[in-house]
């Protein structure tokens, strides 16, 4: 069975993580608020960073916003088909130690838990707005999505 995925419209094959990761895209563009254009999925470390020596490994999700003229990571997402233990956290820390998002995220089936980078967990539901809104220090209310 295959996805048509929403970011990279293309089909894809419905492993129980993609599922999951299809899921998740849906919620932060129908319900979060998330511009799909400001979103990646799938993409490798290399292509994120400048840094020498990354492993080949790929970022599940990366919502972007934009900061003058270039689009700043916002928020990484790792998605796990089941529960996820402490191998999923490392591999999340470890890519967000690449990337520098101010906000990262682990989802797996029905669950999602959002951190800042600093560690403390983002309480409610992670809302395009509301975040852009912290790192941009404006209300969100008055923020545009570009």
């Amino acid at each position: 069975m295959k996805l048509l995925c929403l970011i990279r419209k293309v089909e894809v094959v419905a492993t129980p993580e993609e599922r999951v990761r299809q899921a998740l895209l849906h919620t932060m563009i129908q319900k979060w608020g998330y511009p799909a254009s400001l979103i990646s999925v799938e993409k490798s470390l290399t292509e994120l960073s400048s840094h020498p020596f990354l492993p080949r490994r790929r970022v599940d999700i990366v919502a972007y916003y934009n900061e003058g003229e270039t689009l700043e990571p916002l928020l990484l997402i790792e998605c796990k088909a089941e529960r996820f233990q402490e191998p999923a956290w490392r591999q999340l820390l470890g890519y967000n130690h690449t990337i520098q998002a101010p906000f990262f995220a682990i989802g797996a089936k029905e669950s999602l838990y959002c951190f800042s980078s600093d560690g403390t967990p983002v309480e409610g539901e992670p809302y395009f707005q509301v975040l852009l809104g912290s790192v941009t220090n404006t209300s969100p209310s008055t923020t545009s999505t570009g």
